[in-house]
């Protein structure tokens, strides 16, 4: 079934931000003293009931002022793509710096905090697979982050634009998306990029289909994602792909269930790698190939409870509800498609923009 551009574009970010909050409130319910180990089974699929309860927690509050960089810079990012209408990198620059300061105890972006700061960029530059490399690739290099974090966000990036394009097949996904790789490697010399990196990358890829194929449980995937082991010499390299995992894994629960938004998402924090990243990237995916219409009302009312900490703006900054997102993502997409000033002409919640080609309309 094909869905509307728009329900797509809000299917990302909500389903982001849901993503987001029911990965920390895995991370905050599961955080005793003790720690388990990789080779504890994972625990059973929770109800979704049960996860309502978890996203009310204090706990999530809490944890929340150390979590969701990538989710404040995605949301400023995208605030800004939808006013511009093109990728101002002095702006992108601005908001990864200050996030940053934001969040003292941690230094340095993360690879899969990256592909989350940059799913604006994933939707607003979907329909050209090398403008879409070339604008991540700036994007990283503002805060010279590693090599894993261009391609991961590539790899994220390209995933959701096949979806967009009504392009997305489950089973094909994971070739076409390692020729597209290849691709990249013969039409870019970029340093931003190494070889041995997009090769070692491209193995992982491939086993990540054998399981879909096989097909593997949930169990063993978690299993071998938490220690895969490294095929290449290189000793640059384990630590570069293991930064690589979370994607892996958020890809491994979108092509294993790509119907079920709910399941595939609650698949990902079951494999307890990096629960928040996991399960944002996860929700993001799933939202662009289930769009905003198969996201459970029920999880999608866990952003708009007044009580508690749930709210999203705990994780994403300036966030205040659903609504919010549901806006961001009109005038993102109207910015795409050419609209003349979204500021004179926002898109609220419950209207349904009418957007044409540039320079199409003409006034009379």
């Amino acid at each position: 079934m094909r869905y509307s551009l728009l329900s797509q574009f809000q299917g990302v970010l909500v389903g982001a931000a849901i993503g987001e909050l029911v990965g920390t409130s895995w991370e905050a319910q599961s955080a005793p003293a003790s720690q388990p180990d990789a080779a504890t089974p994972p625990q059973p699929l929770i109800n979704p009931d049960r996860w309502l309860q978890l996203l009310t927690t204090e706990r999530l509050g809490e944890r929340s002022s150390t979590a969701g960089r990538g989710g404040r810079v995605a949301f400023l990012g995208a605030q800004s793509l939808g006013q511009r209408g093109e990728l101002d990198l002095a702006t992108w620059q601005q908001h990864l710096h200050s996030t940053s300061q934001c969040v003292p105890n941690l230094d340095g972006w993360e690879t899969p905090e990256m592909a989350i700061a940059t799913l604006p960029i994933a939707l607003f530059f979907h329909e050209d697979e090398t403008k879409l490399f070339q604008r991540l690739q700036q994007i990283c290099q503002l805060v010279n982050s590693q090599s894993s974090s261009v391609l991961a966000s590539f790899m994220v990036g390209w995933t959701i634009a096949q979806a967009l394009r009504h392009q997305f097949q489950p089973q094909q996904l994971i070739p076409q998306l390692i020729a597209a790789i290849t691709r990249l490697d013969t039409a870019f010399t970029s340093p931003m990029i190494d070889l041995d990196l997009t090769a070692g990358a491209m193995q992982q890829l491939a086993q990540v289909q054998a399981w879909l194929e096989q097909p593997a449980s949930l169990e063993v995937v978690r299993s071998q994602l938490s220690q895969f082991s490294q095929p290449l010499q290189s000793a640059a390299m384990p630590q570069e792909l293991k930064q690589l995992q979370p994607i892996l894994a958020a890809l491994y629960c979108c092509l294993a269930t790509p119907d079920d938004w709910r399941l595939a998402v609650l698949r990902a924090v079951q494999m307890k790698i990096s629960p928040s990243s996991v399960a944002a990237l996860t929700g993001a995916i799933a939202g662009a190939v289930n769009s905003l219409t198969r996201i459970p009302v029920m999880w999608r009312l866990a952003l708009d409870r007044p009580n508690g900490p749930s709210k999203p703006r705990l994780l994403w900054q300036g966030v205040e509800s659903e609504a919010e997102l549901l806006e961001l993502a009109s005038d993102l997409l109207a910015s795409w498609s050419g609209t003349y000033d979204t500021r004179k002409f926002p898109v609220k919640r419950h209207q349904i923009p009418a957007i044409a080609a540039p320079r199409v309309i003409r006034p009379r």
